[in-house]
């Protein structure tokens, strides 16, 4: 069976204080992801969108300033704590070289079906425009992930599609990304929260609205 996930630069040990950002795209699978990052055990907010989208709502959308603002606070609180948004890409490159030892968790998907995600959920009325939206992002997010790898920043990658058919694997990976210990009841959960039929995946069981 296929791995679905892929690293760089991982560094031989953990630093105890660090800051991951979840991205990818919208429609992408990120949430999924970002639940079984909950599910492990990491800090992802407090004031999580009622959407069941796992966005933290203090720095969903945040511009440069609020995301630093932001940083500091949750530096302070926790070791190690992470948010997820799915349109980072259009502004990492303001702030990320500022955050406390920052890795990167990015999901990808099949181009065709973020785009019928997207509209089902009516954010697009074409399929053709909102296919070639996801190619720009994923452009973008390449782009960025170039530079990255380059700077020496650690980088997990993730195939929702194979991720699906190997559960386990991806809460594994996750785990040892994030330098995390979970529990057995925590690997579990997070186990049962990758089931496409659910949506993305939610730590808790329950569907999105």
């Amino acid at each position: 069976m296929q791995t679905p996930i892929s690293t760089w630069n991982r560094p031989s040990e953990w630093p105890p204080q660090r800051t991951i950002v979840l991205g990818g795209l919208y429609r992408g699978g990120t949430t999924m992801v970002a639940g079984v990052a909950h599910a492990l055990g990491l800090f992802i907010g407090d004031r999580l969108d009622p959407r069941r989208n796992n966005e933290d709502l203090d720095l969903q959308g945040a511009d440069a300033a609020t995301v630093l603002r932001v940083a500091r606070e949750r530096d302070a609180a926790h070791d190690v704590w992470g948010w997820k948004d799915p349109g980072v890409h259009r502004t990492i490159t303001e702030w990320y070289a500022r955050l406390r030892n920052p890795s990167f968790v990015v999901t990808f998907r099949d181009v065709l079906a973020a785009a019928q995600t997207e509209l089902r959920s009516e954010n697009f009325d074409d399929l053709l425009a909102a296919m070639i939206q996801k190619q720009q992002d994923s452009t973008e997010i390449l782009a960025f992930l170039h530079r990255a790898k380059a700077e020496g920043f650690p980088v997990l990658l993730v195939s929702y599609e194979r991720a699906l058919g190997n559960p386990a694997a991806l809460v594994d990976g996750c785990a040892e990304f994030l330098g995390l210990s979970p529990t057995d009841a925590e690997r579990d959960a997070a186990i049962r929260s990758v089931d496409a039929v659910r949506g993305y995946g939610h730590a808790d069981g329950k569907p999105p609205h």
